[in-house]
Formats: C-alpha cells, sequence, structure tokens
C-alpha cells in the first residue's frame, strides 16, 4: 500500500529531477563541444600540415630548377673550356713549328 506524498515532497521531487535532467543535459553539450572543438583543432592542424607542405614543395620545385640551371650551365663551361682547350693546342702546335 502506498502512502500518500504530502504536497511538499512532489516539488521537491520534482524539483531535483529537473535539476538532474538539466544537469545531465549541460554535461552532455559540454562533451559535444569539446569533441567539436578537438575535432576543429585537428582540422585546422591539417589544414596548416598541408599548406606548409605545399611551400615546402615550392621552395624543392625552384632548388631543383636552380639546381638543373646550374648543371646546365656547368655542363656549357666545360664544352667551352674543351674548345678553347683545343684552340690552345692547336695554336701551340704552329707556334712549335714555325
Amino acid at each position: 500500500m502506498r502512502v500518500p506524498s504530502t504536497s511538499r515532497e512532489e516539488p521537491e521531487e520534482e524539483g531535483t529531477e529537473v535539476w538532474r535532467d538539466r544537469a545531465l543535459r549541460l554535461q552532455a553539450e559540454m562533451e559535444n563541444y569539446r569533441k567539436r572543438q578537438q575535432r576543429l583543432a585537428e582540422e585546422r592542424i591539417a589544414e596548416e600540415r598541408e599548406e606548409l607542405l605545399r611551400a615546402f614543395l615550392c621552395v624543392a620545385d625552384d632548388l631543383e630548377r636552380v639546381n638543373l640551371a646550374g648543371v646546365e650551365i656547368i655542363l656549357r663551361m666545360r664544352r667551352r673550356i674543351k674548345e678553347l682547350q683545343s684552340e690552345v693546342e692547336e695554336l701551340e702546335t704552329h707556334l712549335t713549328f714555325s
């Protein structure tokens, strides 16, 4: 058999239940907020990492182009030196026989 409760007890229980419900909802909202902020931070880090890698790739490409251009210049200079050496040798042979 149930004992009838007084009118004071019911509002207290309802008030406690309302506060408990509010506290649980607030806790869930805070957890969702924390997860959302964590996800946004991770996305931002990934975006920044991608941007940084793109910048490094641009620098690497530029260095490769400079290196290739430098190698090309060096090869041209070697060819020219060989041409000049053969010209000098030819002149030396003409000078020694003259």
